[in-house]
């Protein structure tokens, strides 16, 4: 068919002069025109029946309800004219849209035809239907009403809500993303962490994907009920932007902020000698604005307050002062501005005879809300005139008990150094320095020290005014008599010329150490000595004291040695790498033996007891703590811990070798010429053998020669060959059949050698040559060769006879005898 465009709005038309165009089908028994395309299937997208989209939706079912497409006078029923086709959404290319089959009144075709279509398109850029929200006062569809924020407060903003809000569209129905174009005011924090704070031009834009969110923050202190314009974006469906850009403004509500001040101020006063003397005068107008004091909501320009500011005294520190006409009192603190802040005033009287920088008093300032300044500004009064400085002595010196905390006041360190002031009633001790390892409390603060000629800070806490104590926590190594802290004299305008040491006479205490577990020492073996060190012990312990330092350490108490079975513990006195090693023997501890104790530098020998394995108990200890001279041990004031603990080891089984307990016997019972056979327990009895460990010991048999008969393993029933050069065990129900060379009747004969085998394959390193002795037995004499021989010839009638020798005879019947000459 005719191609058509991608999500066209009305739908495809198709009429019945489209499919014949696309289908053509002739009848030989009447007009074309007559015939009727039966629609038998839907191929993609749907089909309505009718001209229009509203149209009811094609449903095929059986044949005979089949609708049918002809050339007029359809019913609308079960005949149309045309239909309706709906492309697939944003869908391109060719697609089948219908299988029908050519029909007249009669038949059908005998094959239904798919019509195709090809749907062209390109992307469209997505639409902005609303180019201006203002979030907190814009609704959703539906009548919600959107999110705005407050006064310095980031805003969560949402991507789907913004198109939502701007009416985005797609008519390719893509998901849509934002780009950021511009930043209008405040900033803007994405999930990744950028941050975009420039206003102006966004360049690349931000994209922030759909079901994303991006925080923005207006400017400091910037609000608005009707809104802030806040930033633009236009929509993205990944390949083009939206032409309308939307310009996003936000409700930001406005909150009361804390007003700001200075942290310090420096006025000016004459030195006060008395009821003569002029006081110095401040209003809230002038220290307000000597402070440069700030709020938001509070204070317009021109330095014009809001009458229910107030200033409220946090401390006076030198002199005295009145507040609005009333002495300074912790129910009398604050100096209201009023209607005229030049009116209201504070009154402040310096100390007297006082000169140089003096500080007078702190103070913060309070809006109108309620809401108080985070900064304490110091007020400073430059006193015009001389001023004689403090003196005082340089030591003071107090006892205390070790690891104690105590307090110092004021009036212990007065009547330690004596701190006078000639012109000035009132006069503080600063802290100048503080021992490492000291730590120094004014209240619950920290104190840090000052520099003079600097004037202390009340945020170092300080100085010490009558009234006041510090709390001094020394380290817990501090004993005897221990310098603490440094201080100097100060009348708010100089310090002493000297420095005072302020030290505490430490008395000693001494802690009992704790030994709760010493875990098994591992790796010891067999019958072999251990090598072990301090380092190595105590790295299995538990040990602890708090007395203990890097020049003290604890030490190791012996209490028991177990010596069953030769065991023993020593002292190693050679150095590492020397052979042979040297040893002490070690002991129980004694106040007065250093072998009863194991030192950090200490190597260690102990010898288990013999043939033993497993876990073995070898000696008990205490932790000890020695508080002697420079830690000596044997002082009253040594400290071990409670209980002894057991040192055990794990010791590994090694196999001994069996050996031989005798020379060996010759075996008896053999005889010359005879088969014999010599058991295990032949073996056994002739040439016992022992080992430590339990199991039952093999005789290893190798022949010496091939010259003493014939050898056989004799098992059950059953024998094997030994030949010169096999290896052969003999176990318990075995033996050996030995076949002697016949007629050898020599005694005792050698005939194997054996070592001993035990239960883990161990070979004895000795071994014992087998021997027998053998019975003789006599052998008849035999001939040799051919029997009845002749006799040299003779001649007949001889006249002497014949001689006929014992010689003559051998000559002709030759014979041996094993066991003896031939003569």
């Amino acid at each position: 068919m005719p191609q058509t465009t991608k999500n066209v709005a009305a739908g495809r038309v198709i009429t019945w002069d489209d499919i014949k165009t696309a289908v053509p089908a002739t009848d030989v028994d009447g007009s074309a025109n007559d015939i009727s395309y039966r629609i038998e299937s839907i191929g993609s997208g749907i089909i309505n029946l009718g001209t229009t989209k509203a149209a009811a939706d094609l449903v095929v079912g059986p044949a005979n309800t089949m609708p049918r497409l002809v050339k007029t006078g359809g019913n609308n029923t079960t005949t149309f004219d045309a239909v309706n086709w709906e492309p697939p959404v944003n869908g391109t290319g060719q697609y089948i849209v219908m299988s029908v089959r050519a029909c007249d009144a009669n038949d059908c075709s005998a094959t239904a035809r798919d019509v195709k279509i090809n749907v062209t398109g390109s992307n469209d850029a997505p639409t902005l239907a609303n180019t201006s929200m203002t979030l907190g006062v814009s609704t959703f569809t539906g009548g919600a009403l959107s999110t705005g924020t407050t006064q310095n407060a980031p805003l969560l903003v949402s991507v789907n809500e913004l198109l939502s809000l701007s009416g985005a569209a797609d008519v390719d129905q893509t998901p849509l993303s934002i780009k950021i174009t511009s930043l209008t005011s405040g900033s803007l924090v994405f999930a990744n962490g950028s941050t975009i704070s420039a206003v102006g031009a966004i360049s690349p834009a931000k994209i922030v994907g759909p079901g994303e969110t991006f925080v923005w923050r207006p400017a400091a202190n910037a609000s608005s009920n009707t809104g802030l314009a806040a930033f633009k974006f236009v929509a993205y469906d990944n390949q083009d932007v939206s032409s309308q850009e939307a310009a996003v403004s936000v409700k930001v509500v406005p909150v009361s902020q804390s007003p700001t001040l200075d942290s310090a101020a420096t006025l000016s006063a004459n030195r006060y000698i008395g009821a003569s003397s002029t006081p110095l005068t401040v209003s809230f107008q002038s220290l307000a604005d000597t402070l440069h004091v700030g709020d938001y909501e509070d204070v317009a320009t021109a330095n014009t307050y809001n009458a229910g500011m107030k200033f409220i005294v946090e401390e006076v520190v030198g002199g005295s002062l009145q507040v609005a006409g009333s002495a300074y009192s912790a129910s009398n603190k604050t100096l209201t501005a009023g209607a005229s802040p030049s009116t209201a005033n504070f009154v402040w009287t310096p100390p007297t005879n006082v000169t140089g920088n003096v500080v007078a008093f702190k103070v913060s300032v309070e809006d109108s809300s309620g809401l108080r300044s985070a900064t304490i500004a110091t007020i400073n009064v430059n006193i015009s005139g001389s001023n004689q400085i403090p003196t005082m002595t340089s030591t003071a010196q107090f006892t205390g008990t070790r690891k104690q905390m105590q307090s110092i006041s004021y009036s212990d360190l007065l009547g330690k150094v004596g701190l006078s002031d000639p012109d000035s009633s009132t006069a503080q001790f600063v802290v100048t320095n503080i021992t490492a390892g000291v730590q120094l409390f004014k209240g619950s603060n920290s104190v840090s020290v000052a520099t003079p000629p600097s004037a202390p800070l009340a945020a170092g806490y300080n100085t010490l005014s009558p009234g006041e104590a510090f709390t001094v926590i020394p380290d817990s190594t501090m004993v005897g008599l221990t310098p603490l802290f440094e201080v100097r004299g100060w009348d708010g305008t100089s310090y002493t010329s000297n420095t005072a040491v302020v030290s505490v006479d430490y008395a000693q205490i001494y802690s009992t150490p704790t030994l709760t577990r010493v875990d098994d020492l591992l790796g010891a073996a067999q019958n072999t000595a251990y090598i072990f060190s301090y380092d190595d012990l105590r790295a299995k312990t538990d040990m602890a004291n708090a007395d203990e330092t890097s020049g003290n350490q604890l030490k190791f108490q012996i209490d028991s040695i177990n010596t069953t079975g030769g065991a023993s513990l020593a002292r190693i006195t050679s150095a590492v790498g020397v052979t042979p090693v040297t040893t002490t023997p070690l002991t129980t501890y004694t106040t007065s033996a250093s072998t009863g104790v194991i030192s950090k530098t200490d190597r260690l020998l102990w010898t288990p007891p013999t043939n033993t394995n497993g876990r073995v108990l070898g000696f008990s200890v205490k932790a000890l703590q020695c508080n002697g001279t420079a830690g000596a041990c044997g002082s009253a004031n040594d400290k071990p811990s409670v209980t002894a603990m057991n040192v055990n080891f794990q010791i590994s089984r090694a196999n001994a070798a069996p050996t031989f307990t005798n020379a060996g016997a010759n075996i008896l019972g053999a005889v010359e010429d005879v088969p014999f056979v010599i058991t295990y327990n032949t073996l056994l009895a002739n040439y016992p053998g022992s080992d430590t460990d339990l199991g039952v010991l093999t005789y290893r048999l190798s022949l010496i020669n091939s010259t003493t008969g014939t050898f056989k393993k004799v098992v059950g029933g059953s024998s094997t060959d030994i030949t010169l050069g096999m290896i052969v065990d003999i176990n318990p129900g075995e033996s050996v059949l030995w076949t002697p060379v016949l007629n050898e009747a020599s005694s005792p004969r050698a005939l194997f050698n054996v070592v001993l085998v035990d239960s883990e394959g161990a070979v004895s390193t000795a071994s014992r040559t087998v021997t027998a002795e053998v019975t003789a037995v006599n052998d008849a004499p035999d001939y040799v060769g051919s029997t009845n021989l002749l006799l040299p010839q003779t001649t007949k009638n001889v006249a002497a006879g014949r001689v006929i020798t014992w010689d003559d005879i051998k000559t002709a019947v030759p014979a041996t005898d094993v066991d003896g000459s031939a003569n």
